[in-house]
């Protein structure tokens, strides 16, 4: 069973959303967390309030798309707090839209920061794990790399690309990384309230827009719920975790219709298309 109490974490996408509410869990948690992000301000007033309460909070602004920044980030939190015991690869950028609208440069710039930057992050601290023979790796996907919805899984098609391959980097690095006594959890979170849609993140899509609401109205969980609930499955030392309990089945019947998004199939009672 993986605990947090003692250990040292260093999160992704920790400024706000889901990232900062895995950070805060963590730290009630017992664990030492290191929380990391582009959006400076954010990330330093988060630092702070978790200080206040009495946890262990360093914080660092980083690019993970650039890799002097990653490296300058390794130096300063293996001189600050040491070498992590724990990543959760959380920070992610992909905007809406399908392929009769998506630009070239945003789907290179998601697959940066989804993919490549859960690589640097890996990759800066892997080497201090490896000769020490012990870490854990959690690496946030999506079921939507894996079973997107009819219903609007064609309006993301960055957001598609980059979560499958988030799950099929953990699927690799696990191999790779198991004779280091390192594990690796892949994330799939459910429907959270991260609060995206309103902060001027909207798309131009209006019906795109209207599906996604519809879908979240009355069905999301808080980032503070979702945190507990994903935690609570990371610490189980599994390869997979969700909080969503219908996910596993959910795979099975994908599976038996050859992954095909367009057909309808039922699982737990529930209709897919």
């Amino acid at each position: 069973m993986l605990e947090f109490k003692d250990q040292l974490v260093v999160i992704t996408g920790a400024a706000r959303g889901i990232g900062k509410a895995v950070a805060i869990e963590i730290a009630k948690r017992g664990g030492r967390v290191v929380i990391l992000d582009v959006l400076e301000q954010a990330l330093a007033e988060n630092a702070k309030q978790m200080a206040a309460i009495g946890y262990t909070v360093y914080h660092y602004k980083c690019d993970l798309t650039d890799e002097s920044s990653v490296q300058k980030l390794r130096e300063n939190v293996v001189r600050d707090a040491g070498v992590p015991d724990i990543i959760y690869n959380n920070a992610f950028f992909a905007p809406h839209g399908s392929i009769f609208d998506a630009k070239i440069n945003d789907l290179a710039k998601s697959f940066d920061v989804s993919v490549l930057g859960y690589i640097r992050i890996i990759q800066a601290f892997l080497p201090a794990m490896k000769s020490r023979k012990s870490g854990w790796i959690v690496n946030t996907a999506s079921p939507i790399g894996v079973t997107p919805p009819a219903l609007f899984g064609g309006d993301l098609l960055a957001y598609s690309i980059v979560k499958a391959g988030d799950i099929a980097l953990s699927q690799s690095i696990s191999l790779a990384l198991q004779p280091f006594n390192i594990g690796v959890t892949v994330v799939y979170p459910y429907l959270v309230n991260t609060g995206a849609l309103e902060e001027g993140k909207r798309p131009d899509n209006t019906e795109f827009v209207a599906k996604m609401d519809e879908l979240f109205k009355g069905n999301a969980m808080e980032p503070e719920e979702f945190a507990i609930k994903i935690l609570n499955e990371v610490q189980k030392g599994e390869f997979m975790a969700t909080a969503n309990p219908e996910f596993r089945s959910t795979l099975v019947a994908y599976a038996r219709n050859g992954l095909d998004p367009r057909v309808e199939y039922t699982t737990e009672g529930h209709t897919f298309r």
